[in-house]
């Protein structure tokens, strides 16, 4: 009886055993649909972040290359406008400012107090005063009054006032009189710009336009500031600078030592101005005649001037204009900060290099200087045109920075330039050398440049693009004026990492989620 529950036990304990089996069975399965699905969701999110991503890359290379092409358009339609029949009929007239200021400002220069422009500056002292008396009283100009001695002996004075302005001035002066820096022909008397920025206006005129905050021009005493030449002179300095800067206002003033007036300009639109001028402001309240005359420049006979009295108020408002802080003078050019120390002044802006939307890029030579120090004999340095492109420049650092991590410096140091300085404002980034376009051929030519590489360059380039992948860096904008040539290893780099913002990498971390 025994034996028989026993055999009955065994099918009752080999379904049990089979169903467990089953159990256990449907229980793998449910775990492995569970994982199938949970892997393909996160493959789903996976393809969605890189599409995503893909997108958002391509939103922003869109809106960067719109950006370009908008500024691009803008600097063609001034081209074209300049270069038009229109204007090459007028160019001609234009030389004489008279019509400059009949065509183009005519009735319709409007007035403004410069008193209430600089209401808010109050520095000035009677020390200022002094020494602007006794610079007055030994100036040369109590011989022959003709308006050259009056630009040179202006000039002196602003300069020396300036340097007694130190650090509550952002200005430094130059006599660009005889240099027409402006357009190749225009020659303003006086041009300001940040007392930072050092330019040999000797060698390298053409790229003080770049850098000009206001300009000056002086005239002989028998000249009025109320003469249309004299004002359309000043007037059309003003409107060339904001169509050279692309900026929206400019100060300028005139002076025939006896008076002053000052003068801006503003840009309402591509062809819209309006013109403003002060009051005249008497800059001496009286002066005793002198024996001796002189011819001026309109060729009247004019009285030499000695024991000049000052006015004192006049006087303290050219101050406060040379005392402004920066911003109120409205330079947009280049983002510029005057109080940026540009490698301690030890160089000099001698070439512009390149010139694109986000910044523009010059060369700089060490002034010769007797130093123990030992530093680099040029750098070149990469400013940025506006604060919005700021994003830019921290890309390009951040990105040198991944590219040197791949632990091989030889290699980095021949495919592509070092930020060798960067100042904290992220404004500036300063790189070694000057590079060169392949065969020296200009932007223009350098359009069929991929097709004409050879076999060496094609390989170089080959490996440079391979070592971007090995850092897993997309180089978004690898075309001819991004791909240079460094003469001393004779090997080609690759320049302008400031919109790659994406890499391989973080497609590939997505992907792995």
């Amino acid at each position: 009886m025994a034996a028989n529950a026993d055999d009955e036990n065994v099918p009752n304990e080999f379904r049990l055993q089979l169903l467990m089996n089953k159990q256990k069975l449907e229980y793998k399965l449910e775990k492995r649909k569970q994982m199938q699905e949970i892997k393909y969701k996160h493959e789903l999110e996976a393809q969605k972040l890189i599409e995503e991503t893909k997108r958002q890359r391509e939103i922003e290379e869109t809106k960067r290359q719109l950006q370009y092409e908008i500024e691009e358009t803008k600097r063609k339609k001034l081209k074209v406008e300049f270069d038009s029949s229109s204007l090459k009929k007028s160019r001609m007239l234009l030389i004489d400012h008279a019509d400059f200021y009949t065509i183009h400002v005519g009735n319709n220069l409007k007035r403004f107090d410069i008193n209430d422009l600089l209401k808010d500056n109050d520095y000035f002292n009677d020390n200022t005063l002094t020494y602007i008396q006794d610079s007055l009283n030994n100036s040369a100009c109590h011989g022959k009054t003709t308006e050259n001695l009056i630009q040179a002996a202006f000039y002196i004075l602003i300069v020396d006032l300036l340097n007694t302005f130190s650090n509550a001035t952002s200005l430094k002066c130059l006599n660009t009189s005889s240099s027409g820096y402006l357009q190749d022909k225009f020659r303003p008397d006086c041009t300001f710009i940040y007392k930072n920025i050092h330019i040999n206006i000797k060698t390298q005129k053409q790229i003080l336009e770049d850098f000009v905050v206001l300009v000056g021009d002086l005239k002989a005493p028998d000249v009025r500031l109320t003469d249309r030449a004299a004002m359309g002179q000043i007037l059309q300095y003003l409107k060339v600078l904001l169509d050279v800067q692309q900026r929206q206002k400019i100060y300028g003033f005139l002076c025939n030592f006896k008076h002053l007036k000052y003068f801006y300009v503003e840009k309402l639109s591509s062809n819209s101005y309006e013109y403003f001028q002060s009051q005249e402001l008497e800059l001496f309240i009286s002066m005793s005649d002198a024996s001796s005359s002189s011819t001026g420049r309109s060729g009247k006979k004019i009285r030499s001037t000695e024991n000049l009295i000052i006015n004192t108020d006049s006087w303290k408002i050219l101050g406060k204009f040379l005392t402004m802080n920066y911003k109120f003078y409205e330079y947009r050019r280049l983002n510029i900060d005057p109080s940026d120390d540009f490698v301690s002044g030890q160089y000099m802006i001698t070439k512009r290099l390149g010139n694109g939307l986000t910044s523009t890029v010059y060369l700089l030579e060490k002034i010769k200087r007797k130093s123990s120090v030992k530093t680099l004999s040029c750098y070149v340095i990469k400013i940025l045109t506006n604060n919005s492109y700021a994003k830019y420049f921290s890309a390009e650092m951040k990105i040198t920075k991944q590219l040197k991590k791949f632990n091989n410096s030889k290699k980095f140091n021949l495919y592509f330039q070092d930020i060798v300085y960067s100042l904290s404002s992220e404004k500036y980034l300063f790189f070694k050398k000057e590079l060169q376009l392949l065969e020296s051929l200009s932007l223009e030519q350098s359009k069929q440049l991929i097709e004409s590489l050879s076999l060496e360059q094609s390989k170089q380039l080959i490996d440079v693009v391979h070592y971007l992948y090995n850092c897993r860096v997309i180089h978004r904008d690898t075309r001819p004026r991004n791909v240079m040539l460094d003469y001393d290893t004779n090997h080609i780099k690759l320049i302008d990492f400031d919109v790659q913002l994406h890499t391989i990498l973080m497609i590939k971390q997505a992907a792995l989620k």
